[in-house]
């Protein structure tokens, strides 16, 4: 067991360790802890579980000593009595033998015999009163026996590295969303921009490069009202000056200047963001091409004109012939 000035030593070469690890590279930190804190304490497996909600641990990192073989990466505590209800009840469990089980602990005592352990610790591993896992350390090798000051200081060990583990929980499945969100956006047929109140486009989704037939090299940075036919600017800027922290979303349909010099039409919704003191420093707008509603509109538009002018030329034909045959 490590004296006291070795275990402060310790403890600041794991936290070193995790501190230093990124998101990606937490598990492979965490599983060099273990073999720290293995090699300190003379253990022969070190290792770190997930418990469920259904009292199922699942190994998620282990260091075990030469070249023994990985232990099972899932347990069912019911199997386990005695080590499940130390668990779920926060308490710490040390064995420096097969003697130190109670009798009924028949279960616990199989396993033991069946990896070879000589001494077992184990404690549970919470943040803030929440159960998150356990951590365990055992030796299958005669050597001096761990004490009530080892237990302690495993714990301190084991919640630094369930902080870690939890961290690198909550990175991963950051990462996972912020990429099921990048997947969502990129496959949307909606044209995305993100811009600033001057104009200048910070981001775009696949659809809209592909719209105006530019890379996202060439759009990021750049502004957008180059775009927006000339006649509108006007009434683009009115949106801008209409989004406030009450009212963050505003619609408009402009004119555009397409790709190929052609004039056409889009619909857009907008949503500002803003900072502490309620200025905007950001829009976000969703659009679509309405060239082809506009045209269709304007060609019902012209047909109902033409049928017009077509029904007052032939009144007024039959008003000339009624007068003419009348003379």
């Amino acid at each position: 067991m490590p004296e006291t000035n070795k275990f402060q030593a310790l403890l600041v070469s794991i936290s070193n360790t995790l501190i230093q690890a990124s998101p990606e590279n937490i598990g492979e930190a965490i599983e060099d802890c273990l073999g720290q804190i293995g090699l300190s304490y003379g253990a022969s497996r070190v290792g770190f579980s997930r418990i469920d909600e259904n009292d199922h641990s699942f190994m998620v990192h282990q260091w075990s000593l030469g070249d023994r073989p990985p232990l099972p990466q899932s347990w069912d505590l019911a199997h386990l009595p005695l080590f499940g209800r130390y668990i779920a009840e926060g308490h710490s469990l040390l064995l420096n033998g097969k003697d130190d089980l109670p009798e009924d602990a028949q279960a616990e005592r199989a396993l033991m015999e069946r990896l070879g352990t000589v001494a077992l610790l184990t404690c549970p591993v919470d943040l803030k009163d929440f159960l998150i896992g356990s951590f365990f350390m055992a030796s299958t090798t005669p050597r001096s026996v761990w004490t009530e000051s080892t237990v302690e200081e495993i714990k301190i060990l084991g919640a630094s590295l369930g902080i870690a583990y939890t961290r690198g929980l909550v990175s991963s499945e950051l990462a996972r969303t912020n990429e099921q969100y990048r997947r969502v956006v990129e496959d949307q047929t909606e044209l995305i921009v993100r811009w600033e109140p001057d104009g200048t486009r910070t981001w775009m989704n696949d659809r809209y490069c592909e719209f105006f037939g530019e890379p996202r090299q060439n759009l990021v940075g750049s502004s957008l009202f180059p775009f927006v036919h000339p006649d509108d600017h006007a009434g683009f800027r009115e949106l801008i000056s209409s989004l406030t922290v009450v009212f963050p979303v505003a619609t408009a349909e402009h004119r555009v200047v397409l790709p190929n010099g052609n004039i056409g039409w889009q619909a857009w919704t907008s949503r500002g963001r803003f900072d502490e003191s309620g200025s905007l420093v950001e829009i976000q707008s969703v659009g679509r091409d309405i060239t082809a509603m506009k045209r269709a509109e304007a060609d019902t538009h012209e047909r109902a004109e033409f049928q017009s002018l077509l029904t007052r030329v032939s009144v007024t034909s039959q008003v000339v012939v009624y007068k003419a045959g009348t003379r």
